[in-house]
């Protein structure tokens, strides 16, 4: 099982115009994330503070990590990171001493 960071942007092209529309997207959005986090790969959520665009650490098979991207599509833009931990650092530093 991998670790991820997942970058995601709003495409504000898609973000209704009208607030009432806005903050039922917002909140669709919201409970998917949610919902993510307690039965699917996120592990961490966090919006940075221009509200368009955030962070999440997703833990899971790339199939599963690239499902809950495809999720959120087309409102949100995913970057998407494989991220090793510092025992793996660790370990990679013996191999390369070893060369």
């Amino acid at each position: 099982m991998g670790k991820y960071l997942n970058i995601w942007e709003l495409d504000l092209n898609r973000v209704p115009e009208d607030p009432k529309e806005q903050l039922e997207l917002f909140t669709k959005l919201q409970n998917m994330v949610k919902e993510d986090m307690e039965n699917g790969p996120i592990k961490d959520f966090g919006m940075f503070l221009g509200g368009d665009s955030g962070y999440t650490i997703e833990e899971g098979t790339e199939e599963e990590v690239a499902i809950c991207a495809m999720r959120y599509s087309p409102f949100v833009k995913c970057k998407i990171q494989s991220v090793i931990s510092t025992e793996q650092i660790d370990d990679i530093m013996k191999k390369f001493a070893s060369m």
